[in-house]
C-alpha cells in the first residue's frame, strides 16, 4: 500500500481548488501517512504568473502549511514546490528556496522548454522531433542540477506529440538512462489518468502516463514515484490504483514510502 503523495496543488496556483488544510484533511481520510504540498514555484520576476502564485505570496503559502501541521500532527506534511528548471534561477532555487527557508523539496515539472533562446510551452507545444529533443535537453539539465527530489510527469510530451516514433524512443531512453545514473525517481502521474484522451492517427490514447515510455523505463534500474498531482482536495491519492497497476505491469520499483526529504 502506497501511503505517500508528494504532488498536490492548492488554490494559490490559480488553476486548482482548496486550501492546504483541506488537502491534508482528505489525505488523512484516504489513509496517507505523508503528504507534500507542491504548488508551482513563484519566480522573482513573476514569469508565467497566470498559473502560479505571486512571488509575494510565498510566506503565506508556508504559513498555511505550518497551520496544517498544527491541525494534523498525526501526518507528516512536507513543504515543496513544483518547479521548472530555469538556468538563470539556479542560485535562487538553491540559496533562497532550499537553503533559505522551510521548503523541503523541489519536484521537477518542466512545463516550458527552450527553443532558439525563447521559452515555449511543453503543454501543446511538443509537436516535432526537434521540440521533443529540446524538451528532453532542458529536462536532463534539471535532473543533473541536483536541485530536485523527483521528476514530475517526465512523459509530459505525450500531451501533444502526435504518435510514438523513433524520436520518442530515443528521448525516452535518454531520460530513463539519466534517471538511472542519478537514481532520481520518475513520477507516474495520477492526474494523467483523468485527462481527456488525445485523438491521434494511431487512435485515442492517454496523454500521459504514456505506456511505451514506461516500457522503456523498465529496462533501467530507475526508482519510480506515484503521485496524484491533485488539483482539488478530493483528488488526493487520486488514481493510485491505476498507477500501481501500470508499475506492476512493467515491474517498476515504487519508492514513495522510502523517499526522504531534508
Amino acid at each position: 500500500m502506497v501511503t505517500s503523495d508528494f504532488h498536490t496543488h492548492t488554490r494559490r496556483c490559480r488553476h486548482a481548488q482548496g486550501d492546504v488544510s483541506e488537502y491534508v484533511q482528505n489525505a488523512a481520510k484516504t489513509g496517507l501517512r505523508r503528504i507534500g504540498i507542491s504548488d508551482h514555484i513563484p519566480f522573482p520576476d513573476n514569469r508565467w504568473i497566470e498559473e502560479r502564485m505571486d512571488y509575494s505570496e510565498r510566506d503565506d503559502y508556508l504559513a498555511d502549511i505550518i497551520f496544517a501541521r498544527e491541525q494534523f500532527p498525526e501526518l507528516q506534511i512536507f513543504a515543496g514546490y513544483e518547479a521548472e528548471y530555469v538556468p538563470e534561477f539556479e542560485s535562487y532555487f538553491q540559496n533562497e528556496i532550499l537553503h533559505g527557508g522551510m521548503i523541503q523539496y523541489l519536484a521537477l515539472g518542466q512545463h516550458y522548454f527552450l527553443e532558439d533562446g525563447s521559452w515555449k510551452s511543453s503543454y501543446g507545444g511538443i509537436l516535432l522531433p526537434d521540440d521533443l529533443e529540446n524538451y528532453t535537453n532542458i529536462l536532463i539539465r534539471g535532473m543533473e542540477s541536483g536541485l530536485f527530489a523527483f521528476v514530475a510527469h517526465p512523459d509530459l510530451f505525450g500531451n501533444s506529440y502526435p504518435a510514438w516514433d523513433d524520436a520518442c524512443a530515443l528521448q525516452s531512453h535518454r531520460i530513463a538512462q539519466k534517471a538511472a545514473e542519478l537514481q532520481l525517481p520518475l513520477e507516474i502521474n495520477g492526474y494523467g489518468f483523468s485527462k481527456k484522451p488525445l485523438i491521434t492517427n494511431q487512435g485515442a490514447r492517454r496523454m500521459y502516463p504514456w505506456e511505451p515510455f514506461w516500457e522503456i523505463v523498465s529496462h533501467y534500474q530507475v526508482p519510480v514515484i506515484i503521485n496524484s498531482d491533485a488539483h482539488s482536495p478530493l483528488a488526493v491519492r487520486g488514481n493510485f490504483s491505476q498507477a500501481i497497476t501500470l508499475a506492476q505491469r512493467y515491474h517498476l520499483r515504487v519508492c514513495n514510502d522510502s523517499i526522504q526529504f531534508s
